[in-house]
């Protein structure tokens, strides 16, 4: 889950999605893209 949560933050840090963010509304950003992602890897290791 650490490793969704850090691409997610480098992902919006990228897009300059974190401009003007306070640290709560970021971290709140980053986790609701994080979700999603260890969805998707807890599902994929099911899979595999």
């Amino acid at each position: 889950f650490i490793i969704a949560l850090t691409v997610s933050f480098c992902l919006l840090w990228l897009f300059a999605r974190t401009d003007g963010l306070s640290f709560d509304s970021a971290l709140m950003a980053t986790i609701v893209l994080a979700f999603p992602c260890a969805i998707g890897a807890a599902a994929a290791r099911l899979i595999l």
